[in-house]
């Protein structure tokens, strides 16, 4: 009986969330969270008490979120870009490894992995990406995120290099066969074609 209050709990917190009722949405999360543990009655508990102006203790409940199902992609993404926030690069950088991996095609993932190639070196997640799933399998974000992240990166003063190389230098289009020739390996170099 217990799970079906919890859930009861749950759709009237979100009924009131989308009415703007924020404090009565995150009574109600919070009740079903008492009777039953779950990731999404985190993650939304976690929406109210932003919107409520209470990040931190929104932070508390994304990272309950996270760790009650680390196999959430959306969650996890989130949960990595409070810890970036925060200065916590290296338990990001981690997460959205794991998440890029196990989801290469995950744009919200890559965004966020943008913004850490900002602060932070990423080749070991894109090392590890390529390593699993090559080039050519990584659809359309991801491929131009990498080029985006190499562009940026360490990486940049080779890009001219890479172009004499490679040939074309173009990233191929998910689908495509990549070029024969050898590339050097971080030699993604952004398309100037619209990809």
């Amino acid at each position: 009986m217990e799970q079906k209050d919890s859930y009861h709990y749950y759709c009237t917190g979100l009924g009131h969330f989308e009415r703007g009722e924020f404090e009565s949405a995150l009574e109600n999360f919070l009740r079903s969270s008492e009777l039953d543990p779950h990731f999404k009655t985190s993650e939304r508990t976690a929406h109210a008490l932003r919107k409520l102006g209470r990040p931190d203790e929104a932070n508390h409940f994304l990272e309950q979120a996270y760790r009650l199902n680390p196999k959430n992609d959306k969650i996890g993404t989130e949960y990595a870009g409070v810890m970036l926030r925060q200065g916590q690069t290296s338990p990001a950088k981690e997460i959205l490894k794991e998440i890029i991996c196990r989801n290469p095609s995950y744009g919200p993932g890559w965004k966020l992995a943008a913004e850490l190639g900002k602060k932070t070196e990423l080749s070991d997640i894109i090392d590890k990406v390529m390593e699993k799933f090559g080039l050519e399998m990584i659809p359309e974000p991801g491929r131009k995120l990498i080029a985006e992240l190499i562009r940026k990166s360490e990486f940049a003063d080779s890009i001219d290099e890479v172009r004499m190389k490679s040939g074309s230098g173009k990233i191929p289009k998910y689908g495509q066969k990549p070029s024969l020739e050898p590339i050097p390996k971080f030699s993604f170099v952004e398309s100037s074609e619209s990809v």
